[in-house]
């Protein structure tokens, strides 16, 4: 492996290329609230140099943690190391801060936690289920967001005066509680304020499989192929299922009004 970190005070971040669940069913998610290029967008923002991925399988997991330090970190010409206070790696979770203290200068960073629940990505991802998205930011410190390609649905939204662009996912992200959200899409760079249903839209067709359908009012472009980067802002109401056309519409028309500034 290449050292990469060639000058001092290049700052690198480490991460994986697929979530732990993926190589061991049932021990945690599958889902993200990232995908590997949503990091490398966070992490230039914050000012990092590079974004260092890791292919994760099963002959990873075996990796003790002393050979993680050699075979991994110190071929890539590591200096120091931040990583926080309950950090553990290696077969059986056996490294942590103290022995990366034997190779490295090492910065421990300390757990964060509010109304004394420590932030976490397990936590973050209940919340999401439980469609409390402004609480889910809150602990983000940044909006939920997710991006796609914007793809051809059923039409059924533009056949009931509202059309909505579907977003075919590019990365398993988290799917939030089925409702209504107050969004912000991005096409071509633009920001536009949108209205979100996340759902199987029980009303029309109902589906198998959950849809992403975004409305932006008064909005006539056609974007299919375009990738869209979508923020949760805040949740409005939950899916339910209309007797009538004439219901659903009159309740679009009044989810619109509450998403405007």
């Amino acid at each position: 492996m290449k050292a990469v970190l060639d000058s001092p005070g290049e700052v690198a971040v480490l991460t994986f290329d697929t979530p732990l669940g993926n190589v061991i069913d049932g021990r945690k998610s599958k889902q993200v609230l990232t995908s590997v290029s949503d990091r490398f967008r966070v992490i230039h923002r914050l000012g990092a140099t590079y974004l260092l991925v890791v292919h994760l399988d099963s002959e990873l997991l075996k990796m003790t943690a002393e050979d993680f330090i050699v075979k991994v970190l110190k071929k890539l010409n590591v200096e120091k190391v931040f990583a926080g206070e309950d950090y553990r790696f290696g077969y059986n979770q056996s490294g942590d801060i103290n022995l990366l203290r034997k190779h490295f200068e090492v910065t421990s960073l300390p757990l964060v936690d509010v109304e004394h629940i420590k932030v976490s990505t397990s936590h973050i991802i209940s919340l999401l289920k439980q469609g409390k998205v402004t609480k889910a930011n809150e602990l983000l410190g940044r909006n939920y967001q997710m991006h796609g390609t914007v793809s051809e649905g059923l039409h059924n939204g533009k056949t009931i005066g509202f059309p909505t662009a579907n977003l075919k996912l590019s990365a398993p992200y988290v799917i939030p509680k089925f409702g209504v959200y107050k969004t912000i899409c991005y096409i071509d760079g633009f920001p536009h304020l949108s209205l979100t249903n996340v759902g199987i839209h029980p009303t029309i067709q109902q589906l198998d499989i959950p849809s992403i359908e975004v409305h932006i009012p008064h909005y006539d472009g056609n974007d299919y192929g375009k990738t869209m980067y979508l923020e949760f802002i805040s949740f409005l109401r939950s899916e339910k299922h209309f007797v009538t056309l004439d219901e659903l519409r009159a309740q679009i028309a009044q989810d619109i009004i509450a998403i405007k500034p």
